[in-house]
């Protein structure tokens, strides 16, 4: 007895796509923090951040993905315990 599908039905693992535009609630789960707290940083409320940039459709408020890869490497820092209180901002340079 075969499947509705035919014999070759077999299921292959599907690898996640990567979505070029994210959503405020996915760009919260992906920096763990409140999707508030999403909206501040876009609208520049955050101290010591640059603003995330983002699209506007509508009431929607869009990120895209590469925006938001850069955003991140653009405000990475390294406690330095030598200099307590300071911190060095680090940009993939050695």
């Amino acid at each position: 007895m075969l499947d509705s599908d035919g014999p070759q039905s077999a299921k292959v693992p599907t690898i996640p796509l990567v979505r070029p535009v994210l959503t405020v609630a996915e760009v919260a789960r992906e920096l763990g923090c409140s999707k508030a707290h999403v909206h501040n940083i876009i609208n520049g409320k955050v101290r010591g951040t640059l603003p995330l940039p983002s699209l506007t459709l509508g009431r929607r408020r869009l990120v895209r993905r590469t925006s938001l890869d850069e955003w991140i490497r653009s405000i990475e820092q390294c406690y330095d315990p030598i200099r307590p209180g300071f911190i060095a901002k680090t940009h993939g340079k050695d």
